[in-house]
């Protein structure tokens, strides 16, 4: 699926919040910029895409990133969490563990 099959209008859309779990590398959202939109914005992680998490490192965001990821939703839910133990703490290793229910997207 490509999202220039989906051609967005013009001069209307500038930036597209990617969230269908599809578009989840710089090369699939490419499509969205040949669509006419100037910035990607996915709503996971991505294999090669700049990442953001709030608590983290958005302190290393320049703005000129055109298409970047903002983490997985478990990573931002747990991150300012973790940072605050740690920083109390001094944590050397821990394992988060997500539970998501079963989806269309995923191939039997």
């Amino acid at each position: 699926m490509e999202s220039t099959r989906y051609v967005f209008l013009s001069g209307y859309v500038e930036y597209v919040v990617e969230s269908s779990g599809l578009f989840t590398t710089i090369d699939k959202c490419q499509s969205h910029l040949q669509a006419g939109v100037k910035k990607v914005l996915i709503t996971e992680s991505s294999a090669d895409a700049p990442m953001f998490a709030m608590s983290v490192n958005e302190d290393t965001y320049t703005g000129n990133e055109i298409i970047l990821s903002i983490a997985s939703s478990a990573t931002n839910c747990l991150t300012p969490l973790v940072k605050v133990i740690h920083e109390k703490f001094d944590i050397i290793e821990s394992l988060m563990t997500t539970v998501h229910s079963y989806t269309a997207m995923q191939k039997t």
